[in-house]
């Protein structure tokens, strides 16, 4: 009744919102060239005029040529001097009540271009005219009251009419209450919810998980989560410095196309739909007008949003190696083995980014836990979430396919298995023909639709299997396809393997497989596990023909659980020297702490953190700072005039005072090339210019033996096979003597 009733208010300020709607924004039109003559050939109304919007208009894929003008009404909220900021890519130009506030015909300057004057308090007009001709559109709009800083312009000052100020104050009143009452109902609907399904989904959890060890396992579940929340904001809010990260700007393309009209990337869309919705929050505050959407405070909240959908799933991740563990050796080896999967250093790093694997590994476990399920208890729920939880996981990122491979034909073979020993007539058959199969088929078949958006994006689909397919993935390939060649890269995957955990924990699980193996009771368990894995292996990592630590996490995955029946077995309570086993294993789990800890460590002592300070205190004024190699990698150079030295003319003619090295990428420049030369010149002194600063923070523990290479290692290795030598980079100053 409560929430019927909140239903209902809700609904009724919204109707009162819009009974006599005033839409925000301004009209935007598009003619064809600088000089309009004719009708437009795009038209309608803009919440803002922004980049985005102009990506948006045209269905993310705007003309190369095209005139822009956009016009409504300024509402001022209070009398004051106003100054407006306008920066363009090309020539744009603002005007408020009739006025030329801000040009950047002459400059075509990305920092705004800014003019002041004084407003009375209510409705002015406004008239914004871009031209552009060239290039990717960039365009924004900003202003403030006084001697504030400029933000963009919000959405609530806009409107497409002249309204009075009563009228845009009842409007904003009507807005607040809005957003309260809709909030209100969704805690409602919620709380609903939970007391409706409350007691379902915790039998559901006991069943899952088991009585007992809720609480240890929610010991190791935030300890996982402690640890990767640590450096969360790495780089945020202007920074990119995280590899292969799904950012606002992919995710606002994804949702200008709309999900199709033929978009696609070298990653399927299912991830993109779950980070739309971690960003709904940030929509609904622009929308509403409390905060500007291509505002840097906004793009930090999504960036930060979606590296909380991978910290929330990582969460969930680890629950679901417990219950795969749970299901095949037992509840402590559970938790052995959840313990180590969190302790995996390319899990702790990737945890805390948005990037696609952290995701699509929560997706691939509790595929793998439902399979384990279908083997130890063969309900159709259990097939039905592991064909739902697998097609996930390869709609979030395409290699899972090889994984879940593996999975079919041992489910096919326990049921042709249990068919023989009941003496059933064409047993094979009986197994393809099972009701459980043939409804996990057409869940799988359904859910691959829906995710991959066949039905309204049949051709992005179809580009983003050949991109993944053709010459710009091959070219990646690191080992020849011989047999020498297929050697080392089994030998480079069994070393990133060991350098996920290092030496002690990579030796537990090695001999929790063996172990598992050699033990009758246990053998079909292990090989249950292995079958996937290896198929992972051969399906996909041998094809590729090359290897990344982030890439061998499903190994890890399946190794953890052997790893934690190993230390289940050591320490058990009937065997000798226990205590001697208990305390080796606590050395082994600290040591691991230790190890995979220097991923946090080192990204909240960042180098990049001091170089930025250290800039602070010594660029001047008027000063160019030259950056070498890509933006993704160097400290974030937002306040300062940069120039890009891509080649030695440039560095020449622009003189930049100082020139900003990362040591660790340009190491593999090579010495023919623009950018080597650049950097050998700055090198020798050839340039005129002198070596200021050298910053790399030191390893937080040094004393720790056999610590990661990439990130307290020299990194001399040419072949990086790591995102982890991303962090705390050694960065060189070079100063113009």
């Amino acid at each position: 009744m409560f929430v019927a009733m909140l239903a209902g208010v809700t609904a009724g300020v919204i109707g009162a919102r819009h009974l006599d709607p005033v839409p925000q924004g301004v009209r935007v039109q598009y003619f064809a060239n600088a000089n309009p003559a004719g009708g437009p050939e795009l038209s309608g109304i803009d919440r803002e005029p922004a980049t985005e919007s102009v990506f948006s208009d045209w269905s993310g894929r705007p003309t190369l040529s095209f005139t822009a003008i956009w016009s409504g009404w300024l509402l001022a909220p209070d009398e004051g001097r106003y100054t407006f900021g306008l920066s363009a890519d090309q020539s744009a130009t603002l005007e408020i009540d009739g006025e030329v506030v801000a040009d950047t015909r002459r400059t075509r300057a990305r920092v705004p271009v800014t003019g002041t004057m004084t407003l009375q308090r209510g409705p002015h007009s406004l008239f914004l005219r871009y031209v552009h001709d060239a290039g990717v559109p960039a365009l924004s709009v900003s202003w403030s009251q006084a001697d504030s800083s400029l933000e963009p312009v919000p959405v609530w000052a806009l409107r497409t009419r002249q309204i009075s100020y009563r009228r845009f104050a009842t409007d904003r009143v009507l807005d607040a209450a809005e957003a309260a009452s809709s909030v209100a109902l969704v805690l409602a609907v919620l709380w609903a919810a939970w007391t409706v399904w409350g007691t379902a989904l915790t039998s559901l959890g006991t069943r899952w998980i088991g009585v007992g060890v809720a609480r240890p396992l929610l010991c190791v579940v935030a300890g996982s989560m402690v640890l990767n929340v640590i450096g969360i904001t790495w780089g945020l809010p202007q920074g990119d410095w995280v590899g292969d990260e799904l950012g606002p700007f992919f995710v606002l393309d994804a949702l200008a196309h709309r999900f199709g009209r033929g978009w696609f990337t070298i990653y399927p869309p299912f991830h993109y739909y779950v980070l739309t919705l971690a960003y709904a929050p940030v929509f609904a505050a622009s929308w509403l007008g409390f905060i500007g959407l291509h505002t840097t405070l906004a793009h930090g909240l999504m960036a930060l949003s979606g590296r909380l959908v991978s910290l929330l799933m990582a969460a969930g991740m680890i629950v679901a190696v417990f219950v795969g563990g749970r299901r095949t050796f037992g509840s402590r080896a559970g938790l052995f083995a959840a313990a180590l999967f969190a302790l995996a250093t390319p899990f702790v790093y990737s945890a805390k980014t948005a990037n696609v694997d952290v995701p699509y590994l929560f997706w691939l476990a509790l595929s793998l836990a439902c399979y384990l399920g279908i083997l130890t208890d063969g309900s159709l729920a259990a097939y039905i979430g592991c064909v739902v939880t697998a097609t996930l996981a390869v709609c979030t990122k395409d290699q899972a396919y090889a994984f879940c491979a593996g999975m079919a034909p041992v489910v096919l073979f326990e049921l042709w298995r249990k068919a023989s020993r009941a003496n059933v007539p064409r047993p094979m058959w009986r197994a393809i023909t099972d009701r459980r199969v043939a409804v996990a088929v057409v869940a799988l078949v359904l859910t691959f639709v829906v995710a991959e958006n066949l039905v309204f994006n049949l051709s992005g689909f179809l580009q983003h299997v050949a991109t993944i397919t053709g010459r710009q993935v091959s070219a990646y390939q690191s080992f020849a396809p011989t047999v020498n060649g297929r050697l080392s890269l089994l030998v480079l995957t069994g070393h990133l393997v060991e350098l996920s955990w290092g030496w002690p924990a990579f030796l537990v699980c090695a001999l929790g497989l063996g172990w598992a193996l050699t033990s009758p009771a246990d053998r079909r368990a292990a090989i249950w596990l292995l079958v996937p894995a290896l198929s992972y292996y051969l399906g996909f990592i041998n094809v590729v023909l090359y290897n990344y630590d982030r890439f061998v996490l499903p190994l890890c995955l399946v190794l953890a659980l052997f790893g934690g029946f190993a230390i289940d077995r050591l320490t058990a309570a009937c065997t000798s020297y226990r205590s001697w086993r208990l305390a080796a294993s606590g050395v082994l789990l600290i040591y691991t702490l230790l190890y995979s800890g220097t991923v946090d460590a080192l990204m909240v002592r960042d180098s990049r953190y001091g170089v930025e300070r250290w800039l602070a205190d010594h660029v001047r004024e008027g000063d160019l700072v030259g950056t070498t190699g890509i933006a993704r990698y160097l400290p974030r150079l937002d306040p300062f005039a940069t120039v890009d030295l891509d080649r030695p003319e440039t560095l020449t003619k622009a003189l930049p005072r100082f020139c900003i090295v990362n040591a660790d990428y340009t190491r593999s420049e090579a010495v023919e090339t623009p950018l080597g030369q650049v950097i050998a010149q700055l090198e020798s002194g050839a340039a005129g210019y002198r070596l200021v600063l050298r910053a790399r923070s030191s390893s937080p523990w040094p004393w720790l033996p056999g610590a990661h290479p990439d990130l307290v290692g020299d990194r001399l290795d040419l072949n990086s096979t790591s995102f982890l030598r991303n962090i705390n980079p050694t960065i060189e100053i070079f100063e113009r003597r």
